[in-house]
């Protein structure tokens, strides 16, 4: 009779896992996945973090070499900006960096060029001035993904909006 009672538990136990990761996976699912502002970026996902926070720190991407905001990173600069636009006493630094190829003079005259070309798309887009405090260039020094491969280059050649305390 013991056996036949912890038999069933643990079937409860075992049941209640597999609904409660239904529920997780079904939640997780986002009708507007396929709206899809670059390499796994949905844009309803950039707004908020977990706690519910603005969500500042969505990348733009740019082309090796390159300091021009892609037509890709677009709807990232909109949704940052009407971010902006919902916290109006929010000031903020643009952070321009580099892959680790190159030197590292030359990564960070890149970076400053890619932090600098953020906030002018950011203040094109309606930001005023004044919030972004200032623009600030990491070159190869600080990259978001290790490894010497062409997908941790692509995520290291990046600009980020950093909020100030």
């Amino acid at each position: 009779m013991r056996g036949l009672i912890l038999d069933t538990l643990a079937d409860v136990r075992l049941g209640l896992l597999v609904l409660t990761l239904a529920a997780l996976l079904t939640g997780c699912q986002d009708q507007n996945i396929r709206d899809q502002t670059g390499p796994g970026i949905a844009i309803d996902r950039i707004a908020t973090t977990q706690q519910g926070q603005p969500d500042w720190l969505i990348p733009v991407l740019f082309d090796t070499d390159k300091s021009t905001i892609r037509a890709d990173a677009k709807p990232i600069v909109t949704r940052i900006a009407a971010l902006f636009g919902m916290y109006p006493q929010s000031r903020a630094i643009v952070e321009g960096y580099a892959d680790e190829r190159g030197t590292r003079e030359y990564n960070l005259a890149l970076g400053a060029r890619r932090a600098n070309a953020y906030r002018s798309a950011l203040i094109a887009a309606g930001v005023p001035a004044r919030q972004i405090a200032d623009t600030v260039s990491y070159g190869k020094e600080r990259p978001a993904v290790a490894g010497s491969t062409e997908a941790a280059w692509a995520q290291n050649r990046r600009a980020i909006v950093v909020l100030q305390q």
